[in-house]
């Protein structure tokens, strides 16, 4: 199934197709990365990043630029979208 989303940028109209796996499988990751915010020195805290920035990569477009704070020098809890882990 794909869906249709419209981004509006300074007065360009420009539209996507996301597949619903790919929405799933971003849910997914961010399920998945709110409990590594809580111990970053657990095996699990690398794989959430390596799979976040795999993720981040993967994307051939970031009109708003939401996710340039997604790297390995920031801590994932302060990276845009993503909140820590209670």
């Amino acid at each position: 199934y794909e869906n249709t989303i419209t981004f509006e940028v300074e007065g360009t109209r420009m539209h996507y197709k996301i597949r619903m796996k790919m929405v799933v499988f971003f849910l997914l990751l961010f399920l998945s990365a709110l409990p590594a915010c809580s111990s970053h020195s657990s095996p699990s805290y690398y794989s959430d990043l390596h799979a976040l920035l795999t993720f981040k990569n993967s994307l051939s477009l970031d009109p708003l630029n939401s996710l340039r704070n997604w790297s390995p020098n920031h801590n994932t809890c302060n990276w845009t979208a993503l909140l820590p882990g209670r």
